[in-house]
């Protein structure tokens, strides 16, 4: 692996986990006659609500298990737009049981000494930028790129094909991706997709890192067939 970390085999990698639901709170007739799940038996379950799999599961510390089940959203806004709702958020969150996967940061996007003072020592697994950057998001992109995880980690920009600003910026990212130079940005991959029906914000484009100050990353091999 990417690290040089174990993963054992046949557990899902690191935890007591069980990949089939029946067992674990939900019986073979709690399922449809399709053999789908039924939602009502799977609220009854372990599975739903703010205790879903922590009785059923324990990762195993320092493994991709512990790290994903200990995952967390972190929105950033200054809440400055007339009519926004982000302040709303964290009370739905609560609503719906998930909470504790939920921090909201009443932050400057754009401020310089977010990048290193935002949750210290967190790699993120995916940067969602939906902040109309454009002529900003070269130098956005360049304060963020350290924070991705360097394993296959994401970042997707909104509206990036058919403005001339953020255009501009994206086809000297298609460049960096074809070129053998040494970047800041190291491995990487990218696509963009277009939706051809609207004129305006009617694409996102995704990056995918892969690597960083420990080689490049290749997803591990576990089977010989699909």
């Amino acid at each position: 692996r990417y690290r040089g970390e174990d993963r054992e085999r046949g557990n899902g990698g690191g935890g007591a986990r069980v990949d089939d639901t029946v067992g674990k709170g939900v019986t073979k007739g709690d399922t449809n006659v399709n053999g789908s799940l039924d939602f009502d038996a799977y609220k009854r379950s372990d599975l739903f609500g703010p205790s879903a799999g922590k009785r059923n599961f324990v990762p195993k510390p320092f493994t991709e298990d512990a790290r994903v089940t200990s995952g967390v959203l972190h929105c950033i806004d200054n809440m400055a737009h007339q009519h926004t709702t982000a302040h709303v958020v964290k009370e739905t969150a609560e609503k719906m049981n998930c909470g504790d996967r939920l921090k909201l940061h009443d932050r400057d996007a754009f401020d310089p000494d977010l990048p290193s003072t935002l949750e210290p020592g967190t790699e993120f697994d995916l940067l969602w930028i939906d902040l109309g950057a454009a002529h900003r998001i070269e130098q956005f992109m360049e304060n963020w790129w350290p924070r991705v995880r360097p394993e296959g980690g994401h970042v997707i920009v909104h509206s990036t094909l058919t403005n001339a600003l953020s255009r501009g910026w994206l086809e000297k990212m298609r460049e960096l991706s074809r070129s053998d130079e040494q970047t800041q940005f190291g491995k990487f991959e990218i696509i963009s997709f277009l939706e051809p029906h609207k004129l305006f914000q009617n694409s996102i484009t995704i990056f995918q890192k892969r690597g960083g100050p420990f080689g490049e990353y290749h997803e591990p091999v576990h089977t010989k067939f699909p």
